[in-house]
């Protein structure tokens, strides 16, 4: 489900009488109402991520998933095949892994500082650091070429982000693909394969995409993964063990050029 729809949502709690003021409410990965033991617990858990979005009269407790395997059918496998190559002005795409970055906004450095007044990053850092996920990316897209795939790179707002677009194109996602893969509009990454097979995620370790991306059958990691859900584990286990990024020196190790990590300048 869309933010547009959360929003919705929360708008209807925000018109109770003010007798309601100072309510709290808390929603799961599926807008289902949760209480506050069980938001905790998901909080808790290397699936899902939390964000708080508050009101005058309300507080509202949102949990989004950091992956998520699916499986497109073939018609609509061919028609966001279609989609991509009409936006990416890229016709070789099939029988391709696709690998798509995709950022909610893409923001100059005044707008990253009103988004991110914690970030006190100035106009010349803020061109160093675009300059070197450019650099990463033109690393990580000759990798991608030679082993056939393609990256491609979507965003949902623009506001004077700088990026060079010799190297790579940032083109506005469309309502199919927003729909499909990024309804939650968190800034994120996309593994897409021939056969429709799919993987969505946030933070990621390398090492484990690079695992996935030479395998052929996804379904060991596929039932690792529900099994997590299933259980609301705290941290990634057998499959799923090299998943995430758990210090500084493996982020650096594993993470060279930041292949799979969407950028946050």
């Amino acid at each position: 489900m869309s933010l547009k729809k959360i929003v919705l949502i929360f708008a209807a709690f925000f018109s109770l009488p003010s007798s309601f003021s100072q309510t709290k409410i808390y929603l799961d990965e599926n807008l289902g109402l949760i209480d506050k033991a069980t938001y905790n617990k998901k909080c808790d858990s290397f699936l899902f991520n939390c964000q708080t979005i508050k009101n005058d009269s309300m507080t509202g407790y949102l949990v989004f998933e950091n992956y998520k395997f699916g499986k497109l059918n073939t018609k609509d496998y061919q028609q966001v095949l279609g989609v991509l190559k009409r936006d990416s002005e890229i016709l070789e795409l099939d029988d391709k892994t696709l690998i798509i970055t995709y950022r909610d906004n893409l923001l100059n450095h005044l707008h990253y500082r009103q988004m991110h007044p914690n970030h006190q990053i100035t106009k010349d850092n803020y061109h160093i650091k675009a300059k070197e996920y450019i650099s990463d990316q033109k690393k990580c897209i000759e990798k991608a070429t030679s082993n056939n795939r393609v990256r491609l790179y979507f965003y949902r707002s623009f506001a004077g982000y700088f990026y060079d677009t010799e190297t790579f194109n940032w083109k506005q996602i469309s309502q199919l693909l927003n729909k499909l893969f990024f309804y939650n509009n968190q800034d994120s990454m996309l593994i897409l394969k021939p056969n429709g097979h799919y993987f969505y995620f946030t933070e990621i370790n390398q090492k484990f995409i690079l695992e996935l991306l030479d395998t052929n059958d996804w379904t060991p990691y596929i039932e690792a993964l529900e099994n997590a859900k299933t259980k609301n584990t705290k941290t990634p286990k057998g499959f799923l063990k090299n998943l995430r990024i758990n210090s500084l020196n493996s982020s650096k190790k594993n993470n060279k050029y930041k292949c799979y990590f969407y950028g946050n300048i």
